[in-house]
């Protein structure tokens, strides 16, 4: 914790401040705190505390840099608020390290690029093939209609309303309502014959 005046003096410094700082509190009191911090990180907080004292928010934050005399720098939140109190204070907050949330986020923004290619992928190489798939049985319906191709065309839908479910779960991260179809499922011997027509196999459906 720590308490500055308007022109950014340092008044107060608790001691965990001064442990994070690897430095004296004595020697940290009378410094100015944009001092210790990077210009923009100072320009930053300046902004922040102008938006406090126009009542636009109740707390500024800034994400900065944190340098430490006696180790590498860290990446830290600090979180400030104007006080109504002695007239050597300004505004009063902390500062705290925020490296494993940090490291959180790059895992997270790691997993979902990782997630957004496997959904491009997947949307190419199954929605193509299926593509053309549902055009050709299209036209085979236009030419001669039957209960097979019927059935093989309500199959490719279902397929299709799978791949567009599947990928909707992966890149929202929720199934937006979607459920997999119910629709009849084609019965007996026109199921396997229709299954052998799209599939191309005398194996038995799975």
């Amino acid at each position: 914790m720590y308490a500055i005046r308007a022109d950014g003096t340092i008044v107060y410094v608790n001691r965990r401040y001064a442990r994070m700082k690897g430095a004296d509190r004595d020697s940290l009191i009378g410094t100015n705190i944009y001092g210790l911090v990077p210009e923009e990180t100072a320009e930053r907080a300046k902004l922040e505390r102008a938006a406090l004292e126009r009542l636009e928010s109740n707390v500024g934050v800034v994400e900065y840099e944190f340098t430490p005399v006696d180790r590498e720098p860290f990446p830290a939140e600090m979180r400030f608020t104007l006080v109504d109190g002695p007239a050597d204070v300004d505004r009063v907050g902390v500062i705290r390290d925020i490296t494993h949330r940090r490291e959180r986020e790059d895992l997270l923004r790691r997993k979902n690029e990782r997630l957004e290619e496997f959904t491009s992928v997947v949307s190419h190489d199954l929605r193509s093939p299926l593509n053309v798939a549902m055009g050709r049985v299209a036209m085979a319906r236009e030419e001669a209609d039957s209960e097979h191709l019927r059935d093989a065309e309500h199959a490719l839908e279902r397929m299709n309303s799978l791949i567009e479910g599947l990928l909707t779960l992966a890149r929202e991260g929720n199934d937006g309502g979607w459920r997999p179809s119910t629709s009849r499922r084609p019965s007996g011997s026109a199921w396997t014959r229709s299954a052998y027509r799209v599939r191309g196999s005398a194996s038995e459906p799975t």
